[in-house]
């Protein structure tokens, strides 16, 4: 007995749409239908065997059988119940009757086994394999009622089967080996003539055609083998079902259908009236037939794509509805429309439809690398305004209308639909773009056109002191809109390797670092100075690895888990203290000079008001040059590249002269992250007094808020 098997075999065949005439919920003349309501019936046919002599007692222990079974196991032969084994056990084919009777009355116990003649012939037709021989020599004497009062399934199917006038017993091909059993059952009951017809299924076999499907194979391979979930109730384990996993019951039953069997037409797409009319089992093969994982949901493809879109978005409106997403039945008709050759199953209808219901929140890199050059942005201006001019936005009118103004201009098409794409959708997929943008309406296309101005390019520039946040869990990037945006530099791993944190907290830092590598969109490698020289020479080369290198030896290790024995970890101790040292003596140093320029500031106000930019780039080029063995940055240098790093700058170091601010040791870290800002990215930083230095500068358009 398994609990809830009943219902799940009758859930599963009412979803199959399998009707069933009688049975233990629809009644009939043949019941009852369950063997545990009938269980009184099955001792009266088993002594009726015994009587005639086709059956006998055996009053062997498991531990007599056991020994038995090892003596075989010993000599290498195996172990088969049969009459050589009989005539050695206790049973009363051997005992006396007085003993017999004895055991009886005192309830010892005992089972009752099938007596399999000796070296007979047995013939039966099978409806699939045709006729199947088997001599008697080669079967064992199966226990046909057990020592617990209940019968096995061999004699339980022959009983049931005969009294409610079955006619065709149509099986699975495991249960090829015990038809000889059945046979001469029917036969010593008497029933030949009413024994219904066989027929033996092939097996299903695994994809690789290696041996029959099972459980463990579909959980390994990736889908279900049971029609529905299905929960152990001792284990509590869950396996998945076809009906949870998005298939159709119509599907299924055709793929069931052609496991084994084949109409010998073309037609691969039944109906159930369809099926019940072709169906002949003298068309089912004898050979196993493998599944096929995506042959199964090509059938599941084809009845999706077969339905109404009424009746799809009947069944999308749900999934819609559990996104907190409310929508007009007709617009989700018309989005099924568009979508549904895409989709296997109703469920991956979100994933190509998504893009009617909600604007892009990231967008491809790989397409954004190849189709967002520089002038796009001027052009996607261009379409904007050609756009909000067009009155009729209908489908066809507005691709004639920007085809048109495309070869005015003399653009690519390839260029500016790509460019147009990515701003709608996010990535280079999807349905006829101008069949989008017709539906999701003008007001909403012309929206999409600005955020994509404003951050497909946008990337979040992390201080190290994020990076820290989301190592102690105050930060969860998963949490974030632009995750995909979040970029780590130099600066960041550089801080990190440098840090007596990660000797003293490695846990800690460990998860930043592997945050880093795990949320990061990007990482810029480049010491900042070395990143200027690219930004003014993209063919500036410069070889960091061996540094780099270097900085990421003891990082790596702490990243990947590894505890630094004492004495690296002492050595590492005194690098860091002498890092943090001479850090503080540059900060000391500028201190002093601070507070000398300080006193030759009589006029503050004045003072705040000078123009220091061209001082601060020239101290930039120095800088650069200084850091990379070359003659600074060019005089055609875009300073507009770096506007946040110089501006920001220039109130650093007037607040230095002007107020009491002192120089901290990480400030060098801090100003030079501000140099991979660029125009369209963003610096994310949690420290007010950065924050309130980029606010003083005008420069808070580059601040990011989560």
């Amino acid at each position: 007995y398994v609990q809830g098997a009943e219902e799940y075999i009758m859930e599963s065949l009412d979803w199959c749409g399998i009707k069933v005439d009688e049975g233990v919920r629809e009644g009939g003349n043949f019941g009852p239908y369950r063997q545990s309501e009938k269980k009184s019936i099955y001792p009266e046919y088993a002594q009726k065997l015994v009587d005639s002599g086709y059956a006998y007692y055996a009053f062997d222990t498991s531990e007599e059988l056991e020994a038995r079974r090892k003596e075989y196991e010993a000599r290498k032969e195996a172990f088969i119940y049969d009459a050589s084994i009989r005539s050695g056990m206790k049973n009363s084919l051997l005992l006396p009757e007085e003993e017999i009777q004895r055991r009886l009355n005192s309830g010892d116990p005992y089972v009752i086994r099938f007596k399999i003649p000796e070296n007979i012939e047995v013939s039966i037709n099978d409806l699939i394999r045709g006729e199947v021989v088997v001599n008697t020599s080669t079967l064992d004497d199966k226990v046909l009622f057990k020592s617990d009062g209940m019968p096995t399934y061999h004699l339980a199917n022959v009983v049931d089967d005969y009294l409610m006038k079955i006619s065709h017993v149509i099986r699975g091909e495991e249960w090829l080996p015990s038809l000889p059993l059945h046979v001469l059952l029917y036969r010593a009951f008497g029933w030949e003539n009413k024994m219904p017809e066989f027929a033996h299924m092939p097996l299903t076999l695994r994809p690789d055609g290696k041996g029959k499907l099972s459980k463990r194979d579909g959980d390994r391979l990736g889908f279900p083998v049971f029609p529905l979930e299905w929960t152990n109730s001792d284990t509590g384990e869950v396996s998945r079902g076809y009906r949870e996993d998005g298939y159709f019951p119509e599907a299924f039953i055709n793929i069931i259908a052609f496991l084994g069997w084949n109409p010998g037409t073309t037609q691969e797409i039944f109906s159930m009236d369809e099926l019940i009319r072709a169906f002949s089992i003298d068309k089912v093969i004898k050979a196993g037939s493998r599944f096929d994982q995506e042959k199964a949901k090509w059938y599941n493809q084809q009845y999706l794509r077969a339905k109404s879109d009424r009746e799809l978005a009947m069944l999308f409106q749900p999934i819609l509805r559990k996104k907190g997403i409310e929508a007009d039945d007709q617009f989700v008709e018309k989005v099924c429309d568009l979508v549904k050759e895409r989709a296997t199953f109703v469920h991956e209808l979100w994933d190509h439809a998504r893009l009617f219901f909600q604007a892009p929140e990231k967008y491809d890199q790989k397409v954004v690398k190849k189709s967002w050059k520089e002038q796009i942005p001027g052009i996607m201006k261009e379409l904007y305004e050609v756009l909000s001019d067009i009155t009729n936005f209908t489908s066809v009118n507005t691709e004639k209308v920007v085809r048109k103004w495309i070869e005015e201009k003399d653009y690519g098409v390839g260029q500016v639909m790509n460019a147009f794409r990515l701003c709608i959708v996010g990535a280079a997929i999807g349905p006829h773009l101008f069949d989008i943008i017709e539906l999701i309406g003008k007001t909403e296309t012309l929206a999409r056109i600005e955020t994509g101005l404003k951050n497909i390019t946008m990337k979040v520039i992390c201080d190290t002191n994020i990076w820290y946040y989301v190592g102690d869990g105050t930060i969860n990037p998963d949490d974030i809109k632009d995750k995909n945006k979040l970029i780590a530099t130099y600066n960041n791993i550089d801080e990190l390797s440098r840090t007596f944190n990660l000797i003293d907290n490695s846990d800690h830092v460990r998860n930043s670092i592997q945050a880093i590598f795990k949320y990061m969109s990007d990482v810029i490698y480049e010491q900042p100075l070395i990143y200027l020289k690219k930004l003014a020479n993209p063919d500036f080369k410069y070889d960091i690895k061996k540094n780099l290198g270097q900085i990421l030896e003891f990082t790596q290790l702490i990243a990947n888990g590894h505890d630094l024995d004492k004495s690296k970890k002492e050595d590492y101790r005194k690098y860091c203290q002498q890092r943090y040292e001479n850090l503080q003596e540059a900060a000391g140093f500028f201190n002093k000079e601070a507070d000398k320029i300080r006193k030759k500031i009589t006029d503050k106000k004045k003072h705040k008001e000078e123009d220091t930019i061209p001082l601060n780039r020239n101290l930039i080029s120095f800088f650069v040059s200084t850091q990379t063995n070359d003659n600074g940055l060019p005089n055609d240098f875009d300073w507009n590249k770096i506007e946040l790093f110089e501006h920001t700058l220039k109130y650093y170091f007037l607040e230095l002269e002007t107020t009491d601010m002192k120089v901290q040791p990480n400030d060098w870290y801090d100003i030079f992250q501000l140099i991979y800002v660029q125009p369209g990215n963003k610096i994310w930083t949690r420290e007010k007094r950065w924050k309130n230095l980029i606010i003083k500068a005008g420069m808070e358009k580059y601040l990011y808020e989560k």
